[in-house]
């Protein structure tokens, strides 16, 4: 027995012994952190009592420099590059966790923390890469197999996509678990309530402007509301990284190509920091912005028609399921790994193959000729799917995970 699970044995024993409630310990090792990530450890901590979190990560990174806040009950744990592995190890000899969840398998500071805890306790491993069936992960999978079963009892994936290389990887179906990744649906939720208070309001002063001065004005001359309510310019709206994979300076220059007429009065709205990010100029089809704090993302959500990622690759793109969850129609590549749960083709939004501009080009004229009643109608079924996943549930599924047998 190595001298972090011995140290473990000898904890959980002290814990069981002087303890009448029953302690949850998770232990995540991350490697970025979202923010989504924490809404779910919010939730679990809301929803089972008697939890301890301690959440080893990566700095954030300065492509999303989202504002990292403080959770109860959670600790947060910078692991620096430069931390050798025993340096990592002393970080969490003394927490004892009943369940270890790793984002990936990358870091291998991680993994040897993993190999140490796998038979003492549930180790589970986070998979968002799609099993493509090709020569090269063929192999991969072969050789890579040890080391998944040495390193990590269980494994929770993403989606479909992500299922198959589960299994492939050894897994036998009861020791994975779907739904990795999960947007704060009750946040972009907001977005809905504040479309709602704003129509509200654009009604009552068109009410106003409707009724005439008594008496006044001839009847070939009353205005009518809607025929004098100012035409509401549409938005839609891309929020992430700017940067070559997710292909949003191909879809801007396309967007940009197009007539007046074909536009529709719809102008693209772009919000993030990357690479690219010098590539976008702003113009009269075109707004363009910086990083926007996520706690700043149902007022924009709000105030957009539809959403659109256009990745070239994505192994899930948790944006879809934000932007669903927020009644917005979805336009997205069939490369995004959560258009397989968030997005029915012609229900609630379109997709396309992002190897295929013209197919793009289709979609986008289809989705700008859309009228009022049926982007709605769309939204509202975005919304009704974006109930798939909460963090509620999420929570619920990491329980179910932790107390699985080994």
């Amino acid at each position: 027995m190595n001298d972090l699970s011995r140290q473990w044995s000898l904890n959980r024993q002290v814990d069981i012994c002087t303890s009448k409630i029953f302690l949850m310990r998770y232990l995540f090792l991350y490697s970025e952190l979202a923010d989504y990530f924490l809404a779910c450890l919010h939730a679990l901590v809301e929803t089972t009592p008697n939890t301890e979190c301690l959440v080893l990560h990566w700095p954030v990174n300065p492509e999303a420099p989202f504002d990292l806040h403080s959770v109860n009950n959670v600790t947060f744990q910078s692991v620096a590059p430069k931390l050798s592995s025993t340096d990592v190890a002393a970080l969490v000899r003394d927490f004892s966790p009943d369940c270890v969840f790793v984002s990936g398998w990358i870091d291998r500071r991680y993994l040897r923390i993993c190999r140490q805890l796998q038979l003492q306790c549930p180790v589970v491993c986070a998979i968002d890469t799609w099993w493509r069936g090709d020569l090269r992960q063929r192999l991969a999978t072969t050789a890579g197999r040890p080391m998944f079963r040495k390193s990590f009892s269980h494994a929770w994936v993403a989606g479909i996509n992500q299922y198959e290389l589960a299994c492939r990887l050894g897994f036998e179906r009861q020791q994975i678990q779907t739904g990795l990744y999960c947007a704060d649906v009750a946040r972009f939720h907001q977005a809905i309530e504040l479309r709602d208070a704003a129509n509200g309001q654009l009604l009552k002063s068109d009410s106003a402007i409707a009724e005439p001065a008594s008496g006044s004005i001839d009847a070939d001359k009353k205005m009518v509301a809607g025929e004098h309510r100012p035409t509401k310019q549409k938005k839609l709206l891309y929020v992430g990284r700017l940067v070559v994979q997710k292909q949003i300076l191909e879809f801007a220059r396309l967007f940009g190509d197009l007539k007046p007429e074909q536009r529709n009065g719809w102008k693209l709205v772009i919000r993030g920091a990357g690479d690219l990010s010098t590539e976008f100029v702003s113009s009269e089809h075109l707004d363009v912005g910086g990083f926007v704090q996520p706690s700043e993302l149902p007022t924009l959500a709000a105030s957009a028609d539809a959403y659109v990622l256009p990745s070239k690759y994505e192994p899930w793109g948790v944006t879809i399921h934000e932007f669903a969850a927020a009644g917005l129609p979805i336009l997205c590549s069939r490369q995004c790994g959560a258009a397989t749960a968030f997005v029915q083709d012609g229900y609630n939004g379109f997709t396309f193959d992002a190897l295929d501009e013209q197919a793009m080009r289709s979609k986008l004229l289809e989705l700008l000729s859309l009228g009022d009643e049926r982007l709605t109608r769309m939204g509202q079924r975005s919304y009704e799917l974006s109930l798939q996943n909460t963090p509620e549930l999420w929570a619920a599924k990491l329980l179910e995970l932790a107390m699985r047998e080994l």
